[in-house]
C-alpha cells in the first residue's frame, strides 16, 4: 500500500509538471499576441528585452547526485544555443538540496526551442523522480523598453 502511495505521488507530480509546461506554452502565446499589439501602437524606437527564467527546486536527498549530474550535463549544450544570453545552474548554499536555474533568453522563441531540445527533454522526463515538494518557476518578460537615442548631430 505504501508503494502505491508513492506511485500516486509520482503520477501527481508528473501531471502537475505537464500542466505547468502546457500553461507556460499558452502564456507564451498570449504574451506574443500582447507584445505584437503593443509594438504596433508605439512610435518610439523599441528594443527587445530578454526573457528571464528563475526556477527553484528542492531535490530528494537520495537523488541529489543524479540530479546534479543530469542538470550540469545540459549546461554546455544550452550555452551553445543561439538564443541563449546566459544559463546558470546553482546550488543554494543556505538550504540543503535546493537548486536554482537562472536563464536569460533573447526571445520567447529561443526559450521554446530550448524546451524542445533532447538534452532538456531527458532532464524533464527524470524530473518527477528528483523533486521534493512543489517547484517555484518564474518567467519574467519585460515586453519592451521605450527609448530614443540621443542625436549625434547638432
Amino acid at each position: 500500500m505504501l508503494n502505491q502511495t508513492f506511485s500516486n505521488s509520482d503520477e501527481i507530480v508528473k501531471l502537475f509538471l505537464g500542466i505547468l509546461f502546457v500553461s507556460l506554452i499558452v502564456l507564451s502565446a498570449i504574451l506574443i499576441y500582447v507584445m505584437s499589439k503593443q509594438q504596433a501602437k508605439s512610435t518610439l524606437t523599441k528594443i527587445d528585452v530578454p526573457i528571464v527564467v528563475a526556477a527553484r527546486f528542492r531535490i530528494k536527498p537520495d537523488k541529489r547526485e543524479e540530479f546534479i549530474e543530469l542538470s550540469t550535463s545540459v549546461v554546455e549544450p544550452t550555452i551553445a544555443e543561439t538564443g541563449v544570453i546566459s544559463y546558470s545552474f546553482y546550488e543554494d548554499l543556505n538550504l540543503n538540496n535546493h537548486f536554482i536555474f537562472f536563464e536569460e533568453w533573447k526571445s520567447r522563441e529561443a526559450l521554446e526551442f530550448h524546451l524542445r531540445t533532447p538534452y532538456l527533454e531527458r532532464l524533464m522526463q527524470k524530473f518527477p523522480e528528483f523533486i521534493n515538494g512543489e517547484p517555484n518557476i518564474r518567467v519574467y518578460e519585460i515586453n519592451k523598453v521605450d527609448y530614443e537615442l540621443p542625436s549625434t548631430t547638432n
